[in-house]
C-alpha cells in the first residue's frame, strides 16, 4: 500500500503540539512498519534519516500549500490512502482517494456550541 502523509508541519524547527505529534507519528509508523510504502510531503527538505519505504517530496509552493502544492500532489503520485495528521484537507483531490484526517481537539468548539443554543 502506499500512504501518503501530510508531514508539512512534521519538520518544523519550533514545534509545538500538532507538529510533535506528526513528527512522533513519522518516527513510530519508521519504527513499526515496513511492509507499507510512504510518501510524506513537506516544505522543506528533511535531512534526518528514515528507512528505505520513506519518500519525503518538497513541495516548493510559497503561499496555498495545502490547497494548491499539495492537492496537485495528489493527482500525480498513486496513493492508496492519503494520511493529514492535522484538520487542513486539501479540498480538491484525486477523486475515489481514501483520505483520513486527525481533529486534534474539539472540547472547545463543542462548548461554544452549547452556550450558543441555549
Amino acid at each position: 500500500m502506499i500512504i501518503g502523509f501530510d508531514g508539512s508541519r512534521a519538520f518544523d524547527e519550533n514545534r509545538t503540539g500538532t507538529e510533535n505529534y506528526s513528527y512522533q507519528l513519522l518516527k513510530a509508523l519508521a519504527r513499526l512498519d515496513q511492509n507499507n510504502s510512504y510518501i510524506v510531503y513537506t516544505r522543506s527538505k528533511v535531512i534526518e534519516k528514515f528507512p528505505q519505504n520513506f519518500l519525503f517530496k518538497e513541495i516548493n509552493w510559497p503561499r496555498f500549500w495545502t490547497q494548491g502544492g499539495f492537492a496537485f500532489q495528489t493527482f500525480i503520485d498513486k496513493l492508496d490512502i492519503l494520511f493529514v495528521p492535522a484538520h487542513t484537507l486539501p479540498l480538491i483531490r484525486k477523486p475515489g482517494l481514501k483520505t483520513v484526517i486527525t481533529v486534534h481537539d474539539l472540547g472547545s468548539s463543542i462548548k461554544i456550541y452549547q452556550s450558543r443554543s441555549n
